[in-house]
């Protein structure tokens, strides 16, 4: 199996170009883990990172549910801050709204491409207790 580093440029989300993750040639991405069965996954690995969850109304794509018809399919790790048990991306306050954030859903459609389109995201991340 041959493996192939991806770099990407999400300067909003990423700051610098990083390694966003290791690819085989099947183009399939691999967890780093699990948490609560959700695949977590860590293109941005600087101190000053935190999760945001990945939320889909697609429950054969997803994990568990948290109720309402809405489930947790997996996280992705990205620049910013907690702010108590709340991720805010790099750019974003307390108020502002991340959940059709393009460049991280475009990072996230690259983990979880069955949800490309039917996916947004949440910062409501400091419970699964991961930094």
């Amino acid at each position: 199996m041959k493996l192939l580093v991806v770099l990407a440029c999400v300067p909003l989300i990423l700051g610098a170009c990083a390694t966003v993750g290791t690819e085989s040639d099947t183009h399939q991405q691999t967890p780093a883990d699990t948490v609560n069965g959700a695949p977590v996954f860590r293109p941005y690995t600087g101190d000053d990172g935190g999760y945001v969850a990945v939320y889909t109304h697609d429950r054969e794509h997803a994990v568990y549910s948290v109720g309402d018809d809405i489930y947790v399919a997996g996280l992705v790790r990205v620049r910013g801050r907690y702010i108590e048990r709340i991720f805010y991306p790099s750019g974003y306050s307390p108020g502002d709204d991340i959940t059709h954030d393009p460049a991280i859903l475009k990072l996230c459609d690259r983990y979880f491409p069955s949800l490309k389109g039917n996916d947004w995201i949440g910062g409501d991340t400091g419970g699964f207790g991961l930094r």
